[in-house]
């Protein structure tokens, strides 16, 4: 694959646009909309900077949220945000759900430390206004779980237990799935299912990266390429990926364009797309530096990635780019 970059300098918005000029997938382009440096903590957001919260971002209509200890961020395009504080009473949480569902903005569990993780489910209207469901769920206290929607339900999809240890990392992840027509009351739809034993080892494996594609439920495995598929959510078949799909760690998977994508982990910034979770094609390197990809979201018709986990001290990881169908004849 060729890369052929065009720079575009201006003051509002700064981006670069990589075009990707031929070979498989020349109908997209890379745009970035941050650079590197542009990305700060909740407490030390101001006006130009994106909030880098670690946590995933929800869209609802045009607008994209971003829900922190204090304050909800919002941007319509990605690259100007606002901030107004909230009532949410959650407290320093990561690995927490985020997810809009019938009409209403859902978080739901996550960890304040690593010997006290949650199961508790909050609630809001509007973003700003919140209120505690529940503090303690069917499903148990867990971290980094996927929540998507699936055939018109809300379903919760694995996850990290804690290690019930201040300083110990956990080390055994869980593999049930949980099914909710509203959002409050869950039926556990199976309790462990094949695909658990494959992130037993590996923390930052612990979310299932789970999807609903093709009118199916789809769990991404790891440290491998391992990839599960169910109707039901109650039998599970592993499905044979591509030979040449490379194994990686904290790779992300994601559905844009009717399409599964999959892209970057540990020291990797490859990126493939499916039609049907079984044939995989390779589209190059992305322009992003190695990185284990932070949060991305589908927004505007783009596939949004913000940071990430580069491991490297030079390089905060802070930019934000999109994938989107090119704009420009090749």
């Amino acid at each position: 694959m060729i890369l052929t970059a065009i720079l575009l300098v201006q003051l509002a918005p700064w981006f670069i646009e990589v075009n990707l000029r031929s070979g498989p997938g020349k109908e997209y382009q890379w745009v970035q909309i941050s650079p590197s440096g542009s990305g700060k903590e909740e407490h030390e957001w101001t006006t130009g900077t994106w909030p880098r919260l670690y946590l995933p971002p929800v869209v609802r209509g045009d607008t994209l949220f971003l829900f922190g200890e204090r304050f909800t961020f919002t941007t319509v395009d990605g690259r100007t945000w606002q901030r107004r504080r909230h009532t949410g009473g959650w407290g320093e949480r990561y690995g927490a759900a985020h997810v809009a569902f019938n009409n209403k903005f859902w978080i739901l569990g996550g960890m304040k430390t690593w010997d006290k993780f949650e199961n508790d489910i909050w609630v809001s209207n509007d973003g700003y206004q919140w209120r505690l469901v529940t503090e303690d769920a069917p499903w148990s206290e867990r971290r980094g779980h996927s929540v998507f929607h699936h055939l018109g339900a809300l379903w919760l999809v694995g996850g990290a237990e804690s290690s019930g240890k201040h300083d110990v990392l956990p080390t055994h992840s869980l593999g049930d799935a949980w099914r909710s027509e509203n959002g409050s009351t869950w039926q556990r739809v199976t309790q462990t299912a094949p695909w658990a034993a494959e992130f037993s080892r590996i923390f930052f494996n612990s979310d299932a990266s789970a999807h609903s594609f093709l009118d199916r439920l789809w769990v991404f495995g790891g440290p491998g390429n391992n990839l599960w598929q169910s109707d039901e959510g109650q039998s599970w078949k592993r499905i044979s990926n591509a030979p040449g799909l490379p194994a990686r760690l904290a790779g992300k998977t994601i559905i844009f364009d009717e399409k599964f994508w999959l892209f970057g982990g540990s020291g990797r910034n490859d990126v493939w797309s499916s039609p049907n979770g079984v044939a995989w094609t390779h589209l190059g390197n992305a322009p992003w530096s190695e990185r284990a990809p932070g949060q991305s979201v589908v927004f505007l018709q783009r596939l949004w990635v913000f940071g990430g986990k580069t491991g490297r001290s030079n390089d905060p990881g802070d930019d934000v780019w999109t994938l989107q169908r090119r704009t420009t004849a090749p």
